[in-house]
Protein backbone atom coordinates (compact mmCIF):
# COMPACT_ATOMS: atom_id res chain seq x y z
CA UNK A 1 0.00 0.00 0.00
CA UNK A 2 2.33 2.49 0.82
CA UNK A 3 4.45 2.13 -2.39
CA UNK A 4 1.42 3.06 -4.27
CA UNK A 5 0.61 5.65 -2.54
CA UNK A 6 4.28 6.73 -2.92
CA UNK A 7 3.94 6.62 -6.67
CA UNK A 8 1.11 8.78 -6.44
CA UNK A 9 3.21 11.09 -4.48
CA UNK A 10 5.54 11.18 -6.86
CA UNK A 11 3.30 11.93 -9.52
CA UNK A 12 2.31 14.58 -7.71
CA UNK A 13 5.33 16.30 -7.37
CA UNK A 14 6.18 15.89 -10.88
CA UNK A 15 3.08 16.93 -11.98
CA UNK A 16 3.12 20.33 -10.12
CA UNK A 17 6.53 21.39 -10.73
CA UNK A 18 5.68 20.74 -14.56
CA UNK A 19 2.81 23.31 -14.70
CA UNK A 20 4.60 25.50 -12.56
CA UNK A 21 7.11 25.65 -15.54
CA UNK A 22 4.67 25.69 -17.92
CA UNK A 23 2.55 28.58 -16.47
CA UNK A 24 6.03 30.41 -16.21
CA UNK A 25 6.61 29.85 -19.45
CA UNK A 26 3.40 30.86 -21.17
CA UNK A 27 3.18 33.86 -19.28
CA UNK A 28 6.61 34.70 -20.17
CA UNK A 29 7.05 38.27 -22.02
CA UNK A 30 8.44 36.66 -24.75
CA UNK A 31 9.71 33.10 -26.28
CA UNK A 32 13.14 32.91 -27.79
CA UNK A 33 13.92 30.03 -29.43
CA UNK A 34 17.89 30.97 -29.21
CA UNK A 35 18.12 30.86 -25.68
CA UNK A 36 17.80 27.16 -24.82
CA UNK A 37 17.24 28.11 -21.00
CA UNK A 38 13.27 29.15 -22.52
CA UNK A 39 12.52 26.05 -24.06
CA UNK A 40 14.49 23.24 -22.04
CA UNK A 41 12.52 22.76 -18.84
CA UNK A 42 9.57 22.37 -19.96
CA UNK A 43 10.56 19.66 -22.09
CA UNK A 44 12.55 17.85 -20.01
CA UNK A 45 9.75 18.22 -17.20
CA UNK A 46 7.43 17.16 -19.92
CA UNK A 47 9.20 14.03 -20.78
CA UNK A 48 10.00 12.59 -16.97
CA UNK A 49 6.41 13.63 -16.05
CA UNK A 50 5.34 11.18 -18.97
CA UNK A 51 8.05 8.43 -18.16
CA UNK A 52 6.87 8.43 -14.11
CA UNK A 53 2.80 8.21 -15.45
CA UNK A 54 3.39 5.42 -17.62
CA UNK A 55 5.49 3.75 -14.89
CA UNK A 56 3.02 4.18 -12.92
CA UNK A 57 0.45 2.83 -15.75
CA UNK A 58 2.79 -0.01 -15.46
CA UNK A 59 3.33 -0.56 -11.81
CA UNK A 60 -0.59 -0.20 -10.41
CA UNK A 61 -3.16 -3.18 -11.40
CA UNK A 62 -5.64 -1.77 -10.56
CA UNK A 63 -7.82 0.50 -11.93
CA UNK A 64 -8.69 2.88 -9.22
CA UNK A 65 -4.96 3.30 -8.78
CA UNK A 66 -4.33 4.10 -12.25
CA UNK A 67 -7.33 6.68 -12.16
CA UNK A 68 -5.56 8.26 -8.97
CA UNK A 69 -2.51 8.57 -10.88
CA UNK A 70 -4.39 10.79 -13.43
CA UNK A 71 -6.18 12.95 -10.63
CA UNK A 72 -2.58 13.20 -9.39
CA UNK A 73 -1.26 14.76 -12.55
CA UNK A 74 -4.09 16.81 -13.29
CA UNK A 75 -5.01 18.36 -10.35
CA UNK A 76 -2.36 20.75 -10.01
CA UNK A 77 -2.99 21.94 -13.91
CA UNK A 78 -6.48 23.31 -12.18
CA UNK A 79 -4.51 24.78 -9.00
CA UNK A 80 -2.03 26.99 -11.44
CA UNK A 81 -4.69 27.59 -14.30
CA UNK A 82 -7.68 27.65 -12.36
CA UNK A 83 -11.17 25.85 -13.31
CA UNK A 84 -13.11 27.54 -16.60
CA UNK A 85 -15.24 26.27 -18.82
CA UNK A 86 -13.39 25.89 -21.98
CA UNK A 87 -10.95 23.57 -19.76
CA UNK A 88 -13.88 21.28 -19.61
CA UNK A 89 -13.87 20.73 -23.42
CA UNK A 90 -10.27 19.44 -23.65
CA UNK A 91 -11.02 16.92 -20.33
CA UNK A 92 -13.10 14.25 -22.74
CA UNK A 93 -10.14 14.10 -24.82
CA UNK A 94 -7.44 13.93 -21.89
CA UNK A 95 -9.19 11.31 -20.76
CA UNK A 96 -9.80 9.48 -23.43
CA UNK A 97 -5.60 9.40 -24.60
CA UNK A 98 -5.08 8.25 -20.88
CA UNK A 99 -7.87 5.76 -20.73
CA UNK A 100 -6.06 4.87 -24.34
CA UNK A 101 -2.51 4.73 -22.56
CA UNK A 102 -3.31 2.87 -19.69
CA UNK A 103 -4.88 -0.61 -21.77
CA UNK A 104 -2.02 -0.15 -24.18
CA UNK A 105 0.74 -0.59 -21.49
CA UNK A 106 -1.66 -3.27 -20.14
CA UNK A 107 -1.98 -4.86 -22.93
CA UNK A 108 1.71 -4.82 -23.80
CA UNK A 109 2.69 -6.13 -20.65
CA UNK A 110 0.19 -9.03 -20.44
CA UNK A 111 1.46 -10.26 -23.93
CA UNK A 112 5.01 -10.39 -22.77
CA UNK A 113 6.61 -13.77 -21.84
CA UNK A 114 9.33 -11.62 -20.81
CA UNK A 115 9.61 -8.30 -18.93
CA UNK A 116 11.20 -5.78 -21.13
CA UNK A 117 10.06 -1.84 -19.96
CA UNK A 118 11.15 0.42 -22.91
CA UNK A 119 9.03 -1.08 -25.46
CA UNK A 120 5.46 -1.59 -22.34
CA UNK A 121 5.98 2.07 -21.85
CA UNK A 122 6.60 3.02 -25.39
CA UNK A 123 3.34 1.63 -26.15
CA UNK A 124 1.30 4.36 -24.07
CA UNK A 125 3.35 6.65 -24.04
CA UNK A 126 2.66 8.66 -27.35
CA UNK A 127 -1.15 8.93 -25.89
CA UNK A 128 0.08 10.40 -22.58
CA UNK A 129 2.51 13.29 -24.50
CA UNK A 130 -0.91 13.81 -26.85
CA UNK A 131 -2.75 14.32 -23.22
CA UNK A 132 -0.22 16.89 -21.85
CA UNK A 133 0.23 18.52 -24.95
CA UNK A 134 -3.69 19.21 -25.18
CA UNK A 135 -3.86 20.43 -21.46
CA UNK A 136 -0.97 22.59 -22.69
CA UNK A 137 -2.57 24.40 -25.64
CA UNK A 138 -5.59 24.78 -23.79
CA UNK A 139 -4.07 26.63 -20.95
CA UNK A 140 -2.07 29.09 -23.69
CA UNK A 141 -5.27 29.75 -25.42
CA UNK A 142 -6.15 31.33 -22.03
CA UNK A 143 -2.97 33.18 -21.40
CA UNK A 144 -3.56 36.58 -20.87
CA UNK A 145 -1.29 37.64 -23.60
CA UNK A 146 -3.70 35.48 -25.94
CA UNK A 147 -6.73 36.89 -25.23
CA UNK A 148 -5.49 40.62 -24.67
CA UNK A 149 -4.66 40.02 -28.26
CA UNK A 150 -8.38 40.35 -29.39
CA UNK A 151 -8.84 43.56 -27.22
CA UNK A 152 -5.53 45.00 -27.96
CA UNK A 153 -3.97 46.45 -31.57
CA UNK A 154 -0.86 44.47 -30.59
CA UNK A 155 -0.45 40.67 -30.97
CA UNK A 156 1.25 38.29 -28.52
CA UNK A 157 4.83 38.85 -27.91
CA UNK A 158 6.21 36.08 -29.28
CA UNK A 159 5.56 36.73 -32.76
CA UNK A 160 7.05 40.09 -32.40
CA UNK A 161 10.12 37.94 -30.77
CA UNK A 162 9.92 35.72 -33.88
CA UNK A 163 9.77 39.01 -36.19
CA UNK A 164 12.76 40.40 -34.56
CA UNK A 165 14.90 37.04 -34.55
CA UNK A 166 14.65 36.44 -38.07
CA UNK A 167 15.33 40.01 -39.16
CA UNK A 168 18.29 39.98 -37.16
CA UNK A 169 19.60 36.68 -38.68
CA UNK A 170 18.69 38.01 -42.22
CA UNK A 171 20.33 41.58 -42.37
CA UNK A 172 23.32 40.42 -40.43
CA UNK A 173 24.77 38.93 -43.63
CA UNK A 174 23.61 41.77 -45.54
CA UNK A 175 24.65 44.60 -43.13
CA UNK A 176 28.33 43.24 -42.90
CA UNK A 177 30.17 46.73 -43.20
CA UNK A 178 27.86 48.97 -41.53
CA UNK A 179 27.87 50.30 -38.08
CA UNK A 180 26.67 48.78 -34.80
CA UNK A 181 24.02 51.74 -34.92
CA UNK A 182 22.79 51.79 -38.04
CA UNK A 183 22.37 47.82 -38.17
CA UNK A 184 20.18 48.61 -35.32
CA UNK A 185 18.33 51.15 -36.79
CA UNK A 186 17.69 49.23 -39.76
CA UNK A 187 16.67 45.89 -38.24
CA UNK A 188 13.78 48.11 -35.89
CA UNK A 189 12.60 49.57 -39.34
CA UNK A 190 12.56 46.25 -40.71
CA UNK A 191 10.76 44.54 -37.43
CA UNK A 192 7.85 47.68 -37.36
CA UNK A 193 7.20 47.11 -41.03
CA UNK A 194 6.82 43.50 -40.86
CA UNK A 195 4.67 44.09 -37.78
CA UNK A 196 2.58 46.82 -38.90
CA UNK A 197 1.79 44.43 -42.06
CA UNK A 198 0.95 41.30 -39.74
CA UNK A 199 -1.33 43.56 -37.95
CA UNK A 200 -3.08 44.83 -40.80
CA UNK A 201 -3.83 41.50 -42.21
CA UNK A 202 -4.99 40.16 -38.71
CA UNK A 203 -7.36 43.11 -38.14
CA UNK A 204 -10.00 42.00 -39.63
CA UNK A 205 -9.78 38.37 -38.13
CA UNK A 206 -8.27 39.13 -34.73
CA UNK A 207 -10.93 37.63 -33.02
CA UNK A 208 -9.98 33.84 -34.72
CA UNK A 209 -6.02 34.97 -33.14
CA UNK A 210 -6.39 32.45 -30.08
CA UNK A 211 -7.81 29.68 -31.37
CA UNK A 212 -5.44 29.86 -34.14
CA UNK A 213 -2.20 30.70 -32.23
CA UNK A 214 -3.41 27.58 -29.65
CA UNK A 215 -4.27 25.31 -32.45
CA UNK A 216 -0.63 26.07 -34.25
CA UNK A 217 1.37 25.79 -30.87
CA UNK A 218 -0.16 22.16 -30.53
CA UNK A 219 0.30 21.33 -33.81
CA UNK A 220 4.41 22.24 -33.62
CA UNK A 221 4.75 20.69 -30.52
CA UNK A 222 2.73 17.40 -31.87
CA UNK A 223 4.81 17.52 -34.73
CA UNK A 224 7.80 17.50 -32.37
CA UNK A 225 6.22 14.87 -30.48
CA UNK A 226 8.56 12.06 -31.28
CA UNK A 227 11.59 13.83 -30.19
CA UNK A 228 9.67 13.44 -26.87
CA UNK A 229 8.18 10.01 -26.81
CA UNK A 230 11.68 8.91 -27.39
CA UNK A 231 13.48 10.85 -24.44
CA UNK A 232 10.57 10.17 -22.07
CA UNK A 233 10.64 6.11 -23.24
CA UNK A 234 14.49 6.04 -22.39
CA UNK A 235 14.05 8.12 -19.16
CA UNK A 236 11.19 5.33 -18.12
CA UNK A 237 13.28 2.16 -18.70
CA UNK A 238 16.42 4.41 -16.79
CA UNK A 239 14.06 4.28 -13.86
CA UNK A 240 12.61 1.35 -14.38
CA UNK A 241 15.89 -0.60 -13.73
CA UNK A 242 17.01 2.05 -10.94
CA UNK A 243 13.51 0.74 -9.30
CA UNK A 244 14.63 -2.52 -10.02
CA UNK A 245 17.96 -2.53 -8.96
CA UNK A 246 17.00 -1.49 -5.54
CA UNK A 247 14.22 -3.81 -5.19
CA UNK A 248 11.57 -1.66 -5.08
CA UNK A 249 9.97 -3.59 -8.47
CA UNK A 250 10.93 -7.72 -8.23
CA UNK A 251 10.01 -9.22 -11.25
CA UNK A 252 9.07 -13.11 -10.68
CA UNK A 253 8.51 -16.00 -12.72
CA UNK A 254 5.09 -17.94 -12.71
CA UNK A 255 3.33 -20.33 -14.90
CA UNK A 256 0.80 -19.52 -17.81
CA UNK A 257 -1.69 -21.43 -19.08
CA UNK A 258 -2.39 -20.66 -22.98
CA UNK A 259 -5.17 -21.87 -25.47
CA UNK A 260 -4.37 -23.48 -28.64
CA UNK A 261 -6.93 -24.46 -31.39
CA UNK A 262 -7.34 -28.59 -32.21
CA UNK A 263 -8.72 -29.33 -35.59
Amino acid sequence: MHKKIGILVIVLLVASWFWYVVRQWIDAPGISWNQYHDWLWPILLLTLLVAVKSIAYLLLSDSRWRWGVLAAAALPFFFFFGFKLIYTAGVAAILLFNFFAMESIRDEAKARVRISAMPMLKRGIPALVTSLLLATSFAYYESPAVQASVQSRALPPFIRETVSTTARQFLSGQLQGVSPAQRTAAENQVVAETMSLINNLVRPYRQFIPPALALGMFLILQGLSFIFVWLAAFIGWALFMVLRKTNVVKIEKTNIEAERIVL
